[in-house]
């Protein structure tokens, strides 16, 4: 999808409106989904993309743009940031969302771990990270998930080969580790990490992605 058809952006503004009306989220995308024919990546787009105007703006608030040079620490939601690079790297759909954030509409999820975008999405952070005034960062990984020993000590290895260190931690519930962090900043475009987080929010996959590259993302925030 290189730009938004007039369907959908009719759509968006339907769904929207029922968000606002406090109609239940699911059955709303249901209803509209029908309404317009719209496609999966479309539905998906319309359920993790579009929220209620007041939520959109909350979510904004707790985002920066830039990492203050006092910044002590990122604490980073792992899966969520890899598979958000590793969906563009395999030129899925990544799109901004009403709420600034950047996501992905694709069904990627656990395979993106059976081949060598992982690695190439790892490398890519670790630059970015290493070009950034960060004292450190943590990177927090899904125990449960499939993959993250590996993950884990893949990080461990590339540590060696970059300034800056990225402590790997696997737990049983990243989201609620993030969500009772009361410093540094969280990278997460997880809404619910967002919507509970005590402390800033910092998009990093769009960062990664900006500093690499010269990426057009399609936008919903002007919808």
């Amino acid at each position: 999808m290189s730009r938004l058809s007039d369907n959908f952006i009719i759509a968006v503004k339907d769904y929207r409106y029922l968000l606002e009306q406090k109609y239940p989220q699911k059955k709303v995308l249901e209803l509209v989904g029908t309404r317009y024919s719209l496609s999966a990546i479309e539905r998906s787009m319309l359920f993790r993309g579009i929220t209620t105007q007041k939520q959109a703006g909350a979510r904004k608030s707790k985002s920066i743009g830039q990492i203050p040079a006092d910044t002590s620490i990122m604490f980073i939601d792992g899966f969520n940031v890899l598979l958000t690079i590793g969906s563009y790297l395999n030129g899925n759909q990544v799109y901004i969302s009403a709420d600034g954030f950047l996501r992905d509409a694709s069904e990627v999820h656990g395979k993106i771990f059976r081949t060598a975008l992982v690695e190439k999405a790892l490398r890519l952070m670790f630059e970015y990270l290493d070009s950034i005034p960060l004292s450190g960062s943590r990177i927090y990984i899904d125990e449960p998930v499939t993959h993250s020993e590996a993950l884990y000590k893949r990080i461990m290895v590339l540590n060696q080969a970059y300034d800056i260190e990225l402590l790997p931690i696997l737990t049983e519930a990243v989201d609620h580790t993030l969500e009772k962090q009361k410093t540094g900043i969280i990278a997460s475009s997880d809404s619910t990490i967002i919507d509970r987080a005590k402390t800033n929010i910092f998009d990093l996959p769009r960062h990664v992605l900006e500093f690499h590259f010269k990426p057009e993302f399609i936008s919903l925030e002007d919808v």
